[in-house]
């Protein structure tokens, strides 16, 4: 038999990621708790919003029981074992065919100043048993353990400071609490009879993390609030505690109510304070406060110049990523540390312990965030998003209202963001919230208990008139209460990918009541999953202006820059954006499933990306999103510098080709191919086209073909052909934007030698086709240049470096020895540096 292990249970959250369903292991301790269970939140916490807008939560009790009939939450652990509650006891029995089982509690959301410290006393025990406590979304090993003993016990483990140590700043914690036990033989039935709970602590708990505009906090000042909580779950007054509060220096007038204490803050400076509170005569209760002061620059979408906005300046078309996992290695070490990039992927030998391993956003330290944000800033990177409610992802809706944790986690997040000038998406929820009862169709979030409790059905989800919809408008008013005027939230969505089957009436309802509270962010919304009709009759009754697709199918039956240049099109018909694309499947997750091998960190997988975003750029998609990008961090570097040379408030030039089109291309695959044979045909020839839905008058001078009929090879006038702003030599092709005025350009030459056919690694998110450069001449001519300074600039994006820059001339020629690499041009008004 196997040898009793160091802990009962480690984190094994990344293995699961973004799955729901019950897999051959989804019994085992370290996965059972995680799949299709609906969590009990803590029911200790409450949540006060004061009359000036600060949001508190706190646990109204002194001892905070664990098990028993009062428990404030609930453990789980496989069909096969029992759980049982009596009084203030829990009996677990184990009744699996392992030697290692164990019972869970997930998801518990903890003040680690009101309840430092975790008592469990066993009073019976049959096996072998351990404590473990492990950070929520937090891989390997537990952050704190006991000992493995036998027969009666007691364990006290002081979770907050180890959390401290750990580097956590924040007060609430997210944890797993888990008792494992241990039997010689698989076989062997075990029991074990314990109480857990964490004792009372006085303590000071202020709101959760404020924000204002520059603006209001100089007009009404910052409003701050707090409780003071003694052992006994009490609310202190100022008859019975003297509470002071202060702010760089300066004390902030406190005045209490009912044992709430308030005061407004007069800082008006932007950037980040902190707010110190101290009880008199307790020393060990001081605590701090972040508060934000935001510059009041918030991110805006312009439909008419298709651009994100920001101080009223066009960003144009702006890149980003999932951020929800990060790799780490050596996870569990004091060497423990991010992998980033490239080079630190292909370094990683992954097969050493202690092997793959991904932490979530939500369990991340200030200083593992400000390592990431900063690496992506400085490879140019513009956006971040997040989702969660899903799967064993973060929740915010803690069953109607804001969850502590996750704010705080969230409200960290957003600050470093801000340092670095990076904007995160936010989904308020992931796919429909459900029960464990629902049809297996994978599609759908298990609600927590508390909203089966107030009578959650199914089909609430899709109908906004359901009651629960005022839980879930309480929980959107309270998220909205902490982050209405944080610049460095860039917009929000009902539930990010999750809207195509949420569905007009939820999405519309939830812009509705979110816009009221909050109109200083973008609101947008996901409706398209595939591109299988024209984008308007897929999200017709969407009511959000920008709405978002996606193109993880690109190369399936087309080379991929050819269904890229596709989808992109489709996408200029509106105000519609790349939502997601190109997800590189984890390997570990990958291996957790039993898939094939990924394409994870492989030159396909870097091209997928680079083509995304660059033909994404010339088509002028105002949004550019992968999910959980890996390795190519710096794929995103060039197109910002380039990108910040342009003026994007200028008009650009519409395509003098056009190409009729109807949903029959998207839905049919022969049709299709029309249009791909198109693309290849004008792209083979550096021209770009664009289309016209149906019969749609095309502008006097247009070229036009209809991909509604066979394809015939296009009899173009000469005319369009010596009007084109670039040629390129055979095995390359372009595609490219022009300004109205045509002093300025930006081109994609890519290199289209080579084309891959494999049907294996993830396929069915990877495509079949993949373009495989090969070394060939490579010979680009600059043609049709108006008179004009200008200043021409030729990027390397194979090597991510500048390697020309000069006047622009018609007739301007780089020529290239053999080479696989791909090229981006960039023509601006004015003389070079």
């Amino acid at each position: 038999m196997a040898e009793r292990p160091r802990f009962a249970v480690e984190g094994h959250e990344d293995e699961v990621y973004h799955e729901r369903r019950r897999g051959p292991r989804g019994n085992e301790p370290e996965y059972f708790a995680f799949f299709d269970q609906s969590w009990t939140f803590n029911r200790t916490l409450r949540w006060v919003t004061t009359d000036d807008g600060a949001l508190l939560c706190y646990e109204a009790c002194g001892r905070l029981p664990l098990t028993g009939e009062t428990r404030a939450s609930d453990w789980f652990s496989e069909p096969a074992n029992t759980i049982r509650h009596d009084g203030t006891a829990m009996v677990f029995e184990k009744r699996s065919a392992r030697q290692r089982d164990a019972v869970v509690l997930p998801g518990m959301q903890v003040n680690l100043e009101q309840h430092p410290v975790l008592e469990i006393a066993v009073a019976d025990a049959t096996a072998d048993w351990q404590v473990c406590v492990l950070v929520k979304g937090r891989s390997g090993p537990p952050l704190l353990a006991s000992d493995w003993m036998r027969g009666p016990g007691s364990v006290r483990l002081d979770i907050a400071d180890a959390w401290r140590r750990k580097g956590y700043t924040l007060r609430f914690a997210e944890l797993h609490l888990a008792v494992g036990v241990w039997t010689a033989q698989a076989a062997t039935q075990a029991t074990l009879s314990m109480t857990a709970a964490f004792p009372g602590n006085t303590a000071v708990v202020p709101c959760l993390p404020v924000v204002r505009t520059r603006k209001t906090a100089a007009a009404t000042g910052v409003p701050v609030a707090a409780v003071v909580v003694d052992a006994t779950g009490a609310l202190l007054s100022a008859g019975q505690v003297a509470l002071t509060a202060d702010c760089d220096g300066r004390a902030i007038r406190l005045e209490e109510r009912d044992g709430l204490w308030t005061g407004r803050l007069a800082v008006s400076q932007p950037g980040d304070h902190t707010v110190a509170w101290r009880l008199a005569g307790k020393p060990d209760t001081c605590t701090t406060l972040p508060v934000r002061v935001s510059d009041g620059k918030f991110l805006a979408y312009d439909s008419a110049r298709r651009s994100l906005v920001r101080n009223a300046r066009a960003l144009g078309p702006v890149t980003g990523s999932y951020v929800g996992t990060i790799p780490f290695r050596q996870v569990g070490d004091p060497e423990e540390r991010l992998v980033q990039g490239q080079e630190a992927w292909d370094a990683w030998d992954r097969t050493t312990p202690a092997g793959e391993h991904w932490h979530y956003w939500e369990a991340l330290t200030e200083a593992e965030i400000e390592q990431r944000l900063a690496y992506l800033a400085a490879n140019g990177w513009d956006l971040l998003h997040l989702s969660q409610g899903w799967a064993v992802w973060e929740k915010l809706d803690a069953g109607g209202h804001l969850a502590p944790h996750g704010a705080e986690q969230l409200a960290l997040l957003l600050r470093v963001a801000a340092r670095h000038q990076l904007s995160l998406l936010m989904a308020l929820s992931h796919y429909p919230y459900g029960t464990v009862a629902a049809p297996s169709s994978n599609a759908y979030t298990p609600v927590l208990r508390q909203y089966l409790e107030a009578g959650f059905r199914d089909e609430d989800w899709k109908d906004p008139s359901a009651p629960f919809t005022q839980l879930f408008h309480n929980y959107l008013a309270e998220f909205v209460t902490v982050f209405r005027d944080e610049t460095a939230l860039g917009a929000t969505s009902t539930s990010g990918e999750g809207d195509h089957v949420a569905l007009q009436g939820r999405v519309n309802d939830t812009m509705n009541f979110v816009t009221a509270l909050d109109p200083n962010h973008v609101f947008l919304c996901e409706p398209i999953i595939r591109l299988t009709k024209l984008p308007h009759e897929l999200s017709q009754g969407f009511e959000p202006r920008l709405k978002g697709s996606r193109v993880y199918w690109a190369g399936t039956d087309l080379y991929p820059e050819t269904d890229l240049a596709i989808e992109y099109k489709m996408l200029q018909l509106g105000d519609y954006f790349m939502g997601e694309g190109s997800w590189p499947c984890p390997p570990l997750y990958a291996k957790f499933m039993g898939l094939e091998e990924t394409w994870a960190g492989t030159p396909r997988y870097r091209i997928r990306v680079r083509d995304t975003f660059y033909i994404g750029l010339v088509h002028r998609s105002p949004i550019m999103l992968t999910w959980d990008e890996l390795c190519t961090e710096d794929e995103h570097l060039i197109l910002h510098q380039a990108r910040e040379l342009v003026d994007w408030s200028q008009p650009f030039e519409e395509p003098r080709i056009a190409i009729r089109v109807n949903s029959a291309n998207l839905s049919d695959p022969e049709r299709r191919r029309v249009l791909g044979q198109y693309e290849n045909w004008f792209s083979a020839r550096s021209l770009m086209a664009r289309y016209l839905v149906e019969d749609s008058a095309a502008p006097a001078g247009t070229f036009v073909v209809d991909a509604r009929l066979p394809y015939e090879d296009p009899e173009l006038p000469a005319a369009f052909l010596a009007d084109r702003p670039l040629r390129t030599s055979r095995g390359y092709r372009a595609c490219w934007l022009r300004s109205a005025d045509r002093h300025t350009l930006v081109a994609y030459i890519f290199n289209t030698a080579n084309h891959a056919l494999i049907e294996s690694g993830n396929k069915h998110l990877a495509g079949r086709w993949h373009r495989t450069p090969e070394p060939v001449a490579c010979r680009m001519e600059l043609c049709s240049q108006p008179a004009g300074s200008s200043r021409t600039r030729l990027y390397d994006l194979t090597t991510r470096r500048g390697v020309r820059e000069c006047l622009a001339a018609p007739g301007e020629v780089f020529d290239m020895a053999p080479t696989a690499h791909d090229f981006l041009i960039v023509v601006v008004p004015g003389p070079t540096a």
